[in-house]
């Protein structure tokens, strides 16, 4: 009986292990980036997805020789957060023909239940290495890029909008609102949202599963930090512009990625605001201090009417 308990409890530590999501973020010296600082993003993404859930890991790729043995070994369901924008770090071995990398990616968010992510801008648009000659930090691939990877799916996909950029401005939908909410997230809108994906399959135009943030441009609705479908994995991409802060686009895609990996996180009570802290430490000092003055008042009544013989 008590080896069988021992296999179940080394069972149960085993299950709880695989079920804890491995994030990786893509922050490599070799590779430029576009639309987003690479080093103030990974900082602040790593921070707030940590302060959502600690027990999620976390893994900066630092070396791109280290992003191309991942994607060699092509372990299952991992989720990859591009930390340089619109520039895909690209392994040397790939360097003479960089879309034959992006179809590989797109096979692995649809076979092996990756996750990509897409924080800023046009995925894809260029490529960077610059431990090789004629790649550089940064090869413009521009349009190319995204429908490699998106061919390799069967899809046709573009981020350019389908209005004028000016009408790209973008509004929390109703999930957005309350996971801001719950995360206590002050998120400035509305938010440029100029690069929303759109992918086109033999069955039409492809919705997102849920989307943070929707706007109307040209009379098409368009989404901002979506997640969509794609065979076993997903695309969760923002569009964002790359005028906002760092620090706000490393929310929202936190927010993005912690609702995907747990979408319970939108039902917490909202935490309290400095405000609200400061009132309730201001009422605790006020309390604190009608006790004291209470307590010194007793005690002066009561040596007031106190006998002098019975002191």
């Amino acid at each position: 009986m008590g080896r069988l308990l021992h296999v179940l409890v080394l069972a149960l530590a085993a299950c709880s292990a695989v079920a804890q999501p491995r994030v990786y973020v893509l922050c490599v010296g070799e590779a430029g980036q576009g639309w987003v600082d690479k080093y103030a993003f990974t900082r602040a993404f790593t921070y707030e997805l940590s302060a959502v859930n600690e027990t999620w890991e976390v893994v900066v790729i630092e070396d791109v020789e280290d992003w191309g043995r991942l994607v060699e070994e092509a372990p299952e369901g991992v989720v990859v957060v591009n930390g340089h924008g619109e520039v895909m770090p690209l392994p040397a071995s790939y360097a003479d023909d960089p879309c034959s990398f992006l179809r590989l990616l797109a096979r692995l968010v649809r076979d092996r239940g990756w996750v990509y992510v897409n924080p800023v801008g046009y995925a894809f648009w260029g490529v960077g290495n610059a431990d090789v000659e004629g790649v550089g930090s940064y090869k413009p691939l521009e349009e190319e890029g995204l429908a490699c990877f998106a061919s390799e799916l069967g899809l046709t996909a573009t981020a350019w909008p389908p209005g004028p950029e000016e009408e790209c401005t973008a509004r929390p939908t109703e999930l957005g609102s309350r996971l801001f909410e719950a995360l206590g997230y002050d998120v400035p809108t509305p938010l440029p949202i100029p690069r929303p994906l759109r992918l086109v399959g033999g069955g039409g135009e492809a919705a997102p599963i849920w989307s943070l943030f929707k706007f109307t441009a040209g009379n098409v609705t368009c989404h901002g930090f979506a997640a969509y479908r794609v065979g076993r994995g997903y695309l969760l991409w923002g569009g964002l512009h790359g005028g906002v802060s760092d620090e706000v686009t490393a929310k929202l895609t936190a927010a993005m990625v912690a609702y995907f990996l747990d979408p319970s996180v939108v039902n917490r009570p909202p935490p309290l605001r400095p405000s609200q802290i400061h009132a309730i430490a201001l009422a605790a000092t006020i309390a604190a201090v009608g006790v004291i003055v209470l307590a010194a008042y007793i005690r002066s009544r009561r040596r007031a009417v106190t006998p002098p013989g019975a002191r």
